[in-house]
């Protein structure tokens, strides 16, 4: 469970409850996993210490190099047998070990660096007992050298043992791949290394694959009672060269310290500043974990940046994926990391957005939908950071865009039948979230086609015997993807009501919401894109009920997604899950859950909707009436930041914005129906919207 460490922050009497760790005891650990993740690698584990499936162990895409890892203390193996909880912090997982009968207490520190190549396991080895105790540690680490879509294989390995560096450097004949085992600096201990070359079959999760020990490693000291001892072990890797591995390594094994340092700087950052305040510790929680999960999955591509889908096995860059998650990012105010994402899509603009571009650059196209979210995406940066130069830079790119969207006579936008996110079947005719994203790409860049799809959701879409919308132009199927026009208001209000009420009833489940309706043909619970429920599903019907003032079913959503930072991979949101079970269907870490997760709560609960390039700043709060006090901390928007506080009773609406400094902006405020008077820095308006001009300090009351 979280726990919570308390932070005063100034604003007026409000104060933070900011919980930054989550503890798993033994019996709660069932099929959780953990990931520690940088810019170059990530190590993926399961909380009991076990490394149950092929995705296991420390990867450098598209390259896997570690398969596990076990330690013997003293005869002892540390596994989930002596293992008595597991903690998750923003910068490193912590396993703790009681081995009673040895008189030692054990932690071991996973943490993989920002910018290494490298993960760093140290252990923290307490005498218990009243004696002296000699100490050996026994470390087997086996050695899988293969691509993500590689199984079983017959490589063959070469070992270089390094008795003064105390390292062992492991290489593949017929793979790019390198590696190396080291000890870091420990006081008063001796290092061994034995080497017993052995080849493996195993199964994980019953798919078998080959592994290399390359022998003994072997650590030994003696410790005095009470007295605690760091042994640090750091595991390099490179997909390059052995220069590579070198330069990450040598890094690595002197700058360990410093470098879980930045780390948690940087994520600690994310955590203080990038808040919430409800009435649902759970909510607050999750949004803080689900902003640096998204800042986590960013990951270096060949010549930029782009951002992993998920973890463990999305290791290329889904554009798809990557514009849904901007929206996120940007609310987050991650604004170089989102700009340096939209300039590698544009990089790879042929004709189309790309679907995928793997690490070295390579990319496919074959998606409908790339595009509309490339519009939109570039439009959300520019508007929230004022950003006019990159618009003037995007601008060919939409150009073509715009210039290659194909409509036929009834203004539907021609699509592919596999062209959509849910590219695991074939969706026939036009698909109503791509029709959707085009009608609201389209109104952004002030396009002449609008004209020729405006009306076409409403007119196209809707199922008068079902009263419920289709999937496509041609399929009455009922599918979640109706709530992406809800989003955006493209329906009128009451079939959009009549539509929420519908999905409430039939696909909300108590893991998220379902794809497709129990009662439609080919439902399946856990069926990827025809049952299972997704957190990026959950996050569009939250966002849809927002933006239709259907604030307590919105913020049900919420607590839906919330609930999942405990399960699967601890502190992350799944991709999707068994709508009646709860077991994972999915990754367990995908970057669309937790970017919309924040994008609900941002864009459509909080209704933050900035112009900053034309300086000014909407908001429409749509906040549950139950929820009495409200907050937003470090809402990042142009140069500026912004805390907002939200008081309401039965009577009122009383609103605090405080931004970093004074600014020139214009603040459009809309309360909700039926108030009828507005009082802004002493200035009044009738009815429920007004305009003022803000200033650092403003006070907002608005009567019922």
């Amino acid at each position: 469970m979280p726990v919570n460490i308390t932070i005063s922050i100034y604003t007026g009497q409000l104060y933070i409850i900011i919980m930054d760790s989550i503890y798993i005891k033994k019996h709660e650990s069932k099929d959780k996993t953990y990931a520690q993740k940088g810019f170059k690698s990530f190590f993926y584990r399961y909380i009991d210490s076990g490394f149950r499936t092929k995705w296991c162990g420390l990867w450098v895409p598209p390259l896997k190099v570690l398969e596990y890892y076990a330690y013997n203390v003293n005869g002892e193996w540390l596994n989930v047998e002596n293992q008595t909880r597991f903690a998750i912090e923003k910068e490193k997982g912590i396993h703790r070990y009681e081995l009673k009968n040895k008189g030692l207490d054990i932690s071991e520190t996973v943490f993989v660096p920002l910018d290494m190549k490298s993960m760093i396991s140290v252990l923290e080895v307490k005498n218990t007992s009243l004696k002296d105790k000699k100490v050996n540690i026994s470390l087997e680490v086996a050695v899988n050298m293969r691509t993500k879509d590689e199984n079983w294989h017959i490589r063959e390995y070469n070992i270089d043992y390094n008795n003064v560096r105390r390292s062992i450097d492991i290489t593949a004949d017929t793979i790019n791949g390198f590696s190396r085992i080291g000890l870091g600096k420990a006081e008063g201990v001796t290092f061994k290394f034995t080497e017993y070359p052995v080849y493996k079959d195993h199964y994980p999760d019953k798919e078998k694959q080959r592994c290399f020990i390359p022998g003994k490693i072997e650590v030994t000291f003696s410790i005095k009672p009470g007295k605690t001892n760091k042994i640090p072990f750091i595991i390099s890797a490179s997909e390059i060269s052995k220069d590579d591995l070198s330069e990450n390594y040598d890094y690595s094994i002197s700058k360990w310290k410093t470098m879980i340092d930045v780390k948690k700087k940087l994520f600690t950052k994310l955590f203080t500043t990038e808040r919430i305040e409800t009435n649902n510790n759970a909510i607050d929680n999750a949004f803080s974990w689900s902003a640096v999960n998204i800042a986590n999955l960013i990951q270096n591509g060949e010549d930029g940046l782009g951002m992993f889908a998920g973890l463990p096995w999305f290791q290329r860059f889904w554009a798809r994926d990557t514009l849904w998650s901007m929206f996120g990012l940007i609310d987050i105010g991650e604004f170089y990391a989102a700009k340096e994402c939209l300039l590698e899509i544009a990089k790879n603009y042929d004709n189309k957005i790309p679907t995928v571009t793997d690490l070295s650059g390579k990319s496919e196209y074959y998606s409908d939908d790339t595009d509309p979210l490339f519009i939109l995406a570039v439009d959300y940066y520019v508007k929230t950071t004022g950003d006019k130069e990159f618009e003037n830079e995007m601008k060919r790119v939409i150009t073509k865009i715009e210039k290659n969207l194909k409509i036929n006579k009834e203004g539907l936008v021609e699509t592919r039948p596999n062209g959509s996110w849910m590219d695991s079947y074939d969706r026939f005719g036009t698909q109503i979230d791509i029709q959707s994203l085009w009608v609201e790409a389209l109104k952004k860049i002030k396009s002449k086609k609008l004209k020729n799809l405006e009306n076409t959701i409403d007119n196209h879409f809707w199922n008068m015997l079902e009263n419920f919308p289709r999937d496509t132009s041609t399929d009455e199927a009922m599918t979640i993807n109706c709530t992406v026009p809800i989003m955006f208001g493209h329906f009128p209000k009451s079939r959009s009501v009549i539509t929420l009420n519908r999905i409430k009833e039939e696909f909300m489940t108590k893991y998220g919401v379902r794809t497709r309706s129990p009662y439609s043909t080919g439902y399946g619970p856990c069926e990827y894109h025809k049952g299972a429920s997704w957190g990026l599903t959950t996050g569009w019907t939250a966002a849809a009920s927002f933006a239709q003032n259907m604030n307590d079913d919105g913020a049900e959503y919420l607590k839906l997604m919330a609930t999942e930072v405990d399960d699967n991979q601890v502190s992350a949101m799944a991709e999707c899950v068994d709508s009646e079970t709860g077991a994972i269907c999915g990754a367990t870490m995908q970057a669309w859950s937790n970017a919309m997760y924040i994008h609900a709560v941002d864009r459509y609960m909080f209704g933050i909707d900035a112009d900053m390039k034309a300086n000014v700043i909407n908001i429409t709060p749509n906040i549950p009436k139950a929820w009495k006090s409200v907050a937003r901390f470090g809402k990042k928007m142009g140069f500026y930041s912004m805390n907002m506080r939200i008081d309401q009773d039965e009577k009122k609406i009383e609103m605090h914005l405080l931004f970093s400094s004074d600014l020139k902006a214009k603040g459009i405020i809309n309360m909700p129906y039926g108030i009828k008077k507005v009082t802004c820095n002493q200035k009044s308006f009738k009815g429920n919207i007004a305009e003022i001009k803000l200033k650092k300090e403003n006070k907002i009351v608005a009567w019922f």
